[in-house]
């Protein structure tokens, strides 16, 4: 438990996330008359949210959440007139409704809420004229999202996330609204149909993540214009067709996730040469050979993929050329016509790493080592040093997986120096 700070009334920052601390969350801090910003989520806190939270005038960052809280959400949390982004996803809230009191929030920008099932009023969001993040759990969980609903009038959104909600239907044109959006997460929902050419005109767009959905029918040619996309997340769905060639335009794509859909065997080797593209997970008809395309590219130093289906490109083996099959047909030639001493050697030693691990999308087999694993170890050794880009690929890639939560990282970073 927190010792009681209520002395400190000059405080206006206390950031002590993820520290396991335990226990109810303390009423003194409805005391602090000064205090702005308050980051104690990732903890164990439990039981209720006090009441007298409601009482801190000065407050515009409130994170609450992963810990284990429980009850309703409070209305005299709508009387933080000044409060700019608020989070309590992850804790055991009974799920009640979103307090009306809410739409008295008119500084919000950034929420994070959970609600109990449908029980979710538009009215929240019409009085929220500031709001350019929005994450609801559980609220119109089974609707779907009409073109006229309010959500699509916030027109400052850059981030939404419905994800897991159970919304069905097609995706809402009336995305079309929300010409600053920069990241759409609509992941774990049941929509349906096809994916809408006009998704490709909402220009900020940098992530699209509607994975685990039902859509079917192709990629859009059109999602090619997005100058902006960083992230592109289709997996999980009944998509079919190849992956198209405007994707060749995608210079700053980094993130590319096609596993579990039906693209066919085309083999996108035009995302070969994306200059930031790190990782992909690749539909299961084309695995085998872009892998191997991969692998090339990267002992040439000629793309920046540094990650398939998880596994690092440093660990494929690429296909052996021709050129190295006859080397190494030689090398054997060579070696039958050694003396005597010189081929119990070579016996000896062949024997003595006559098999290899080799990774091929799972758990790692052992297969005998001809002519054909000896050049491609060889090759793979070759380029095992990164080249350049490659280095560079790997670089970015551990830069995405740290932008994961960009809207809370640089929060942390200059308030809590993490």
């Amino acid at each position: 438990a927190l010792p009681d700070l209520s002395a400190l009334v000059h405080l206006v920052k206390l950031g002590l996330n993820d520290n396991r601390l335990s226990g109810p969350l303390p009423a003194w801090l409805g005391s602090l008359p000064n205090l702005e910003m308050v980051f104690l989520q990732d903890n164990e806190f439990a039981g209720p949210i006090p009441r007298c939270l409601g009482g801190m005038p000065a407050i515009n960052m409130l994170y609450l959440q992963n810990n284990r809280l429980t009850g309703d959400i409070p209305p005299e949390l709508g009387s933080l007139t000044h409060l700019t982004r608020f989070k309590l996803l992850g804790n055991d809230f009974a799920l009640g409704p979103i307090p009306p009191e809410f739409a008295h929030l008119s500084q919000l920008e950034v929420v994070e809420l959970p609600c109990a099932a449908g029980d979710y009023s538009e009215a929240f969001l019409k009085d929220l004229p500031s709001l350019a993040g929005l994450h609801l759990l559980n609220a119109i969980k089974g609707l779907s999202l009409p073109d006229t609903h309010t959500l699509f009038t916030r027109v400052r959104l850059t981030d939404l996330n419905l994800c897991d909600n159970g919304l069905v239907g097609h995706l809402p044109a009336g995305l079309l609204q929300l010409v600053h959006l920069e990241r759409l997460n609509l992941e774990k929902n049941a929509f349906d149909g096809s994916i809408p050419d006009w998704l490709g005109q909402l220009p900020a767009l940098k992530t699209i993540n509607l994975k685990n959905n039902r859509l079917t029918g192709v990629i859009p040619d059109a999602l090619g214009s997005l100058a902006k996309l960083t992230t592109l997340a289709l997996s999980g769905n009944r998509l079919h067709g190849p992956v198209p060639t405007t994707f060749a335009r995608l210079k700053t794509l980094q993130v590319l996730a096609v596993d579990g859909t039906a693209l066919s065997d085309d083999l996108p080797t035009h995302l070969l040469a994306l200059p930031r593209l790190v990782s992909v997970h690749t539909a299961p008809a084309w695995t085998v050979s872009f892998s191997a395309a991969v692998a090339k590219a990267a002992s040439n130093g000629t793309t920046s993929i540094a990650s398939i289906n998880g596994t690092a490109v440093t660990k494929l083996t690429p296909a052996p050329t021709v050129a190295s099959v006859a080397a190494s047909a030689e090398n054997g030639a060579s070696r039958r016509t050694k003396r005597p001493q010189e081929a119990a050697f070579a016996e000896e030693h062949t024997e003595s790493s006559s098999t290899e691990r080799v990774v091929s999308g799972g758990a790692p087999t052992k297969r005998s080592r001809d002519a054909t694993t000896i050049a491609s170890a060889e090759i793979l050794a070759s380029f095992t040093t990164a080249t350049p880009r490659a280095t560079k690929g790997v670089a970015r890639l551990k830069r995405v997986h740290a932008e994961v939560d960009a809207d809370d990282h640089e929060v942390h970073r200059n308030m809590l120096g993490q």
